[in-house]
């Protein structure tokens, strides 16, 4: 399982990772993996209703996947007994279509078409789905220090043995969602960035553990920090992981589900 460890043993522990300092049998080579994420998210109020809105760049490097992530509440109800329920969408993007500053500073993408899906009932009607296109610009600014967290593992994947490193930094944030007509929101939230490294224990006469291969190295979030000190301004987490005292890492967030009808349109 992944343990956090000082530190200071951060860098001794990323060499280690070095697929050659794995125990393989003569010629053979273990496999290893990184995995790299970078998220942002807000908590959105409108008109009193939750929602929420994240951006999304996660992968290995040369296949990463992107995405920007909206929901909003339901659109009010213009006839009695009705429902209507959230509203919620998906847009996949390039790597290109997300700006991401140094140090965390900001996360964003501009003019992104997305849908918003919905579904809805009425005594006339009945049941009804409802789509949403809109374009939409999500701009989340750092409002907080750079924090960071280190964790190592020897646990890999569904059980099988790895010496492994993941490495977390986060900042608090704030961020404005807006679409093309005029319409905007804000909220809180945080933004944040995973790195992991993790490589296949060999055992004697050359067999990896058990399992179809290496973990991606995507671990898990840890649930609280150290080492809440701010970054050098490389845009990079000190190679040994210094940093003193500790702080707690927030949650992540999520939007309470909610299933009142009180949100405007666009």
């Amino acid at each position: 399982m992944l343990r956090r460890t000082l530190p200071v043993l951060a860098a001794a522990a990323v060499a280690a990772l070095v697929p050659g300092t794995a125990s393989a049998a003569p010629g053979q080579t273990p496999e290893s993996s990184t995995f790299d994420s970078i998220e942002a998210g807000i908590q959105l109020t409108v008109a009193g209703q939750p929602g929420r809105a994240s951006l999304s760049l996660r992968g290995e490097p040369g296949d990463r996947t992107a995405a920007l992530d909206v929901t909003l509440p339901p659109e009010p109800c213009a006839l009695p007994f009705c429902y209507r329920s959230l509203r919620t969408g998906s847009a996949e993007l390039s790597d290109e279509q997300i700006r991401v500053g140094r140090d965390l500073k900001v996360v964003s993408a501009v003019d992104v078409p997305i849908t918003l899906y919905s579904a809805g009932w009425d005594a006339e009607n009945g049941t009804t789905e409802i789509e949403e296109p809109l374009t939409v610009s999500l701009t989340i600014t750092a409002t907080g220090r750079l924090s960071h967290d280190v964790e190592h593992g020897d646990i890999c994947g569904e059980g099988w043995p790895c010496l492994g490193t993941h490495v977390t930094a986060w900042r608090e944030g704030a961020g404005v969602l807006t679409t093309a007509d005029g319409w905007k929101a804000s909220g809180v939230g945080l933004l944040r960035r995973g790195h992991s490294v993790s490589a296949a224990v060999v055992r004697s006469g050359g067999q990896e553990g058990p399992g179809d291969g290496p973990s991606d190295g995507s671990g898990e979030l840890p649930p609280n920090g150290s080492g809440d000190a701010p970054s050098d301004g490389s845009g990079e987490l000190p190679s040994d992981g210094s940093g003193g005292g500790t702080s707690a890492l927030p949650a992540p967030w999520t939007a309470p589900a909610t299933e009142s009808p009180a949100a405007p349109g666009n």
